[in-house]
């Protein structure tokens, strides 16, 4: 079986390869390294008490850093540029390690208002491993260009959990 094949395989599971607390190097209890791991047996990497699911995950939308109009949810300036942001937080007390099944912590943004624009982000499809330390975060950002005056909403889509968060703001 190939590598990819594999990987491929073992994303399609519950567990890819981490014990309970986000251990890094498991090996099934057996000294043999393993994608799919359920135990932290044989874990060497230090545990935290979270997951990547517990990371705190946000979207805001940030105006272009040429025309100063804003950040956060609220009103930005037209025409500036519309960039959405999504980060997880880590306040856990210690690293975080997980895996996403893509290269990409967000499998998708949806934009609306006077248009409609989802979004998939250019994600590999590879198992990638995650460490986002204690008081660090991992941001992504995805450039709208220039949207036409009114109300919109921003939404992402976490690969950790699939949960949506939303921020609503308006360009004038």
């Amino acid at each position: 079986m190939s590598t990819l094949l594999a990987t491929l395989l073992a994303c399609t599971t519950d567990d890819v390869g981490f014990g309970a607390g986000g251990n890094q190097t498991d090996n099934d209890g057996a000294g043999v390294p393993s994608l799919v791991d359920d135990d932290d047996a044989g874990d060497t990497a230090a545990a935290s008490a979270c997951e990547g699911a517990d990371l705190d995950f946000v979207v805001e939308v940030v105006g272009s850093v040429d025309d100063g109009s804003g950040s956060g949810s609220g009103t930005l300036t037209w025409p500036g540029v519309v960039t959405g942001l999504a980060r997880l937080d880590n306040d856990c007390g210690g690293p975080v390690r997980f895996a996403t099944c893509t290269s990409c912590v967000v499998t998708e943004w949806s934009l609306s208002g006077a248009d409609d624009v989802d979004f998939g982000g250019n994600c590999a499809a590879v198992e990638t491993v995650w460490t986002v330390d204690d008081g660090d975060a991992i941001e992504v950002y995805a450039e709208f260009g220039t949207l036409d005056r009114g109300a919109w909403s921003l939404t992402a889509q976490s690969a950790i959990t699939g949960s949506r968060v939303s921020a609503a703001f308006t360009v004038e």
